[in-house]
């Protein structure tokens, strides 16, 4: 009896990378690779999910992730997060590629990251005209893209000390 025992690295498969941050948002970078030993062309499916891999759903890249030739197999693809997912911020979302041919379907590559879609909330203060002293009535408007709860800091500035100084006030923050 002989037993013969092939190991084949030459795989269908994608694999993805991601730069280390702590988080990622707007137009995001992710670098791939892919072997596939039976042809010259593949393409990739690039899907995202935000829940745990229960729902995938399609990708905006920007650039050809169609037809690849061999010479094509190594890059980076970016992707429009906020088209996709506009103002969210998720701990811990999944991105894969899976590369494809008319014929056939490779290995998923997969990584996981912090996104933070969440746009900065801005505060306007209103021109203040002349010396003012004791109680200084300041109007401000905010914005919040995602409608947030939003809370404020109030402080001013000491040049004498070149310090920040918590400023004491009246009214809700």
């Amino acid at each position: 009896i002989y037993v013969v025992v092939l190991f084949n690295n030459n795989i269908f498969k994608g694999e993805l990378e991601i730069n280390t941050q702590d988080d990622y948002s707007d137009h995001i970078s992710l670098h791939y690779k892919i072997s596939n030993p039976d042809t010259n062309y593949s393409s990739l499916l690039c899907e995202y999910s935000a829940s745990n891999g229960i729902i995938w759903d399609s990708a905006n890249i920007i650039g050809d992730v169609d037809s690849l030739a061999v010479e094509d197999w190594v890059g980076d693809i970016l992707w429009d997060s906020y088209s996709d997912l506009p103002g969210q911020d998720i701990s811990d979302l999944l991105f894969r590629i899976t590369p494809f041919t008319a014929s056939d379907t490779g290995r998923a590559g997969l990584v996981f990251f912090h996104l933070d879609n969440n746009r900065t909330p801005v505060v306007q203060l209103n021109s203040l005209a002349g010396e003012r002293w004791l109680d200084i009535d300041i109007t401000y408007q905010l914005s919040d893209a995602e409608n947030d709860s939003l809370g404020l800091l109030c402080e001013y500035y000491d040049s004498t000390s070149k310090l920040w100084k918590s400023a004491s006030i009246t009214g809700d923050t």
